[in-house]
């Protein structure tokens, strides 16, 4: 496990961040608290039906803001859903856009994890959500970590979990050039 510059602990797995065993789990939804189609169905049936209308009722959001709800019958405690625009307006959307929200998407999500004082969260490819190859998504979302840290964090680990094993080799490869 490697460090962040502040201390916390830092590990890229490969795997589904449904099955991640955190206290918290970040969720790319819509801002309709949708979730993307290639996670509802685990979602509901690991989450369940009471997590699913927990989020609904605090929509809409912001595309950016994050929310928490508990994560039902998940491994982790809570789930924080994070608020992304929909596929069809990505792909439209300036460069500087997309990375002003993904900015805006981790840096809420690390807002929602101090609140809540989690030691643990999983993060998934957040940038992949947004249109960004695999090997900017990495740099995006690591360089976020490092700028929208919040005081009084109580985060000792953050688990990135990600697809597969090029995803993973793209963000050692990003995570070691931050070091360098």
């Amino acid at each position: 496990m490697k460090r962040l510059e502040n201390g916390v602990r830092f590990e890229i797995y490969v795997g589904n961040i449904v099955d991640c065993y955190t206290d918290a789990v970040v969720i790319p939804t819509s801002s309709t608290l949708e979730w993307a189609s290639e996670l509802a169905q685990e979602l509901t049936k690991r989450a369940g039906a009471s997590t699913l209308a927990a989020a609904r009722h605090k929509a809409p959001l912001e595309i950016g803001e994050a929310v928490v709800t508990p994560a039902g019958g998940m491994l982790a405690r809570f789930i924080i859903h994070v608020a992304l625009p929909p596929a069809s307006a990505i792909q439209t959307m300036p460069e500087v856009e997309r990375r002003n929200l993904l900015d805006a998407a981790m840096k809420n999500s690390l807002l929602r994890c101090a609140e809540l004082t989690v030691p643990s969260v999983g993060l998934p490819n957040l940038g992949r959500w947004l249109g960004f190859s695999t090997a900017e998504s990495a740099r995006l979302m690591l360089a976020a970590l490092g700028h929208h840290w919040p005081d009084e964090c109580a985060l000792e680990e953050v688990h990135l979990v990600l697809r597969d094993s090029a995803e993973t080799a793209a963000f050692v490869k990003a995570d070691n050039g931050s070091r360098t």
